[in-house]
Order: structure tokens, then sequence, then C-alpha cells
């Protein structure tokens, strides 16, 4: 069946149109579901609730949390965060495919790397074997980058911190780019708006689909 996910900066509007998708193509009484990830998971989300109690961990660096990661410590936090948001991807993306589903994702393996990105505030991480796995793995389906201003995002989503905005907004262009996806500015734009935009993009992307409601 499909896979298409949304991914881009907090605030960007990802989450209300991709629900709205999914809603849409269950009127159309396609067998849908909503898929959602975030950065850390599973080992990594308990461990980092445990270190947050230590003074030595306190930071911004996974906002979620309140957590820096020490700069001896890094490539062993990348690895580990890796290995615990793979079962998210089998469970929540790759098996509802199987299972003859359609997907629709509020973020995907490119939110991870930016995540990662943000984590780690190293940009090397971008040509690291992991970095180039996810990317690898969003190629595979279909991709639509959501984005808006900097300071819109931070009206939308004033408890991110605007640096922390501006930093993302850099890293999704830039793998925008070299993902080559198609992109939504939901800057000054309506729900209603976006949402006739992202319609678009799906049509194209499935023009002789078997769900032929895309082309509709």
């Amino acid at each position: 069946m499909l896979v298409i996910y949304l991914y881009g900066p907090d605030g960007s509007g990802k989450t209300v149109l991709a629900k709205t998708l999914v809603c849409y193509l269950r009127c159309k009484n396609l067998n849908t579901i909503y898929a959602w990830m975030r950065g850390t998971h599973t080992l990594t989300s308990i461990l980092a609730r445990f270190l947050a109690r230590f003074r030595v961990f306190k930071g911004n660096d996974n906002p979620y949390y309140g957590i820096r990661i020490p700069p001896k410590l890094k490539k062993l936090w990348i690895l580990l965060e890796f290995v615990s948001v793979l079962p998210v991807v089998l469970l929540r993306y790759l098996l509802p495919l199987i299972l003859r589903k359609i997907v629709v994702g509020d973020r995907f393996t490119v939110d991870f790397v930016v995540w990662i990105l943000m984590e780690v505030d190293d940009t090397k991480f971008l040509l690291s074997m992991l970095s180039r796995f996810m990317l690898a793995l969003a190629l595979k389906y279909r991709g639509v980058y959501i984005y808006a201003e900097p300071k819109v995002l931070y009206a939308r989503k004033s408890d991110t911190p605007y640096k922390k905005l501006v930093f993302q907004c850099i890293a999704y262009r830039k793998i925008a780019e070299m993902l080559s996806s198609p992109e939504i500015n939901t800057s000054g734009k309506s729900i209603s708006e976006s949402f006739h935009e992202l319609l678009k993009i799906v049509r194209a992307y499935f023009p002789s689909s078997s769900t032929h409601v895309f082309v509709k």
C-alpha cells in the first residue's frame, strides 16, 4: 500500500495536516492509520528520565527531558537513540504497511536525524552511516516538507527556544534539498489552504494508484 509522511520543524502544522489527511482518506473508506514519532523513544526515554535527576546532565539539548549530553557520551547516546527508535519505525510504519494499510506519518526518520543534530549539536552527524541509513529509509517512501518562517513558528510554539527553531529550520532545509521533497510553507495560510496544497502533492505522488480517490 502507501506511506506518506510529513516532516518539518516544531509548529509548522505537520500534526494538523497529517490528522486531516487521515480523516479525509478514512471518509473515502480507505484503511488508513496515523503514525507518529518524535526523537527519544523506548530505552533512551527511560534513560533520559533517570539522567534528568543529575545536575551534570541538566540542560536543553533534549528539551523534552531537560538534559544535555556530555561530549564524551555523544557517540554512545546517538547509538542508543538509533537502537531505541528502530522498534517505533517498525511497529508504527513498516508493519502497518506490510498489513496493507495506508500510513500517514506525522514525522519520520528525517525528523529523527534533525532531533539527533539538535541533541549533539554537531552537523557532522549528517555524514554518519546512521544518518545516511535513516535518510535512505526516508527516500523509500513519500515525504512532504512542512515549514513556516521562524518567527511564525515561535509564535505557534513559544515553548521551544527561538534559537532551537532557527536551527531546526536550517537543518530541515538542508535535508529537504537533499531529498528533493515537495514542500508547503504554512506561513500566513489557513489549515484549509495548506491541506489543499497537500492533496495536490499526494495526488501527484500516486497518480496511478489503485486507491483512486487520490486522483479525484
